[in-house]
């Protein structure tokens, strides 16, 4: 019997790094906004996302401001070097509309619901939501694309990438892991979405070759005697 075995998918596909100085950008807009603000802790406080300020003074814009302020270099180190990697591949095979644009508007969204679960005066800073963000929608387009593997075997690689990437060595009290969870959580969602409207582009990247499943049995020559 010949069957059709797929041998590449959309992620067979070299990635375009075109877009290395947009995150690069966005690295250095992190590194910047919060060495200044060592400096000024008013604008940290400032910037910052605050549930009063946000419902009551109307200033969404933290939202987004807030993604780009840390409390310190180590908090600034660990946020940069995952949204280094996640923000090239992404971009790379998902163009710049996902990241950053679409990363940015995941990261308010992490905020937003992140900050209504914390007391109104509360502050929340760091890019951490945008990096599970990023994670989240990863591993769900992985899971969905790569079909030459097993669902047991996608499902077992996104398991063990997860908990290597997204869970916590140690729990700190400072950090706000409500805001990791929103983040993967949002990521994936919007992850399924963007699959379900680009499903056809994705899978016209497939590529499959035909292999016999099993050995053609020679028929014996005719003889006449």
């Amino acid at each position: 019997m010949v069957q059709a075995v797929l041998i590449k998918t959309f992620f067979s596909q070299r990635p375009r790094f075109s877009h290395l100085p947009v995150v690069l950008m966005w690295l250095a807009l992190m590194a910047v906004s919060s060495s200044v603000s060592w400096k000024n802790p008013k604008l940290l406080r400032g910037g910052a996302t605050v549930e009063l300020a946000i419902f009551e003074e109307g200033e969404v814009w933290r939202l987004f401001t807030a993604q780009f302020l840390h409390s310190d270099l180590g908090h600034l180190l660990s946020n940069s070097y995952m949204m280094f990697i996640l923000g090239l591949f992404v971009s790379a095979y998902f163009g710049w509309w996902v990241f950053p644009v679409a990363a940015l508007l995941g990261g308010a969204l992490t905020h937003l619901f992140t900050i209504m679960a914390y007391s109104p005066g509360a502050h929340l800073l760091g890019a951490s939501g945008v990096v599970y963000w990023l994670a989240g929608f990863w591993l769900v387009l992985y899971l969905l694309i790569e079909r030459q593997r097993s669902w047991p075997r996608r499902l077992l690689r996104v398991t063990g990438v997860g908990l290597l990437i997204l869970f916590p060595s140690e729990f700190q009290p400072q950090v706000s892991y409500a805001a990791h969870a929103w983040g993967c959580v949002l990521g994936i969602a919007f992850g399924l979405v963007y699959f379900s409207f680009k499903r056809h582009w994705i899978r016209s990247f497939e590529q499959y070759e035909w292999e016999s499943s099993e050995e053609e049995v020679e028929s014996p020559g005719v003889t006449f005697h």
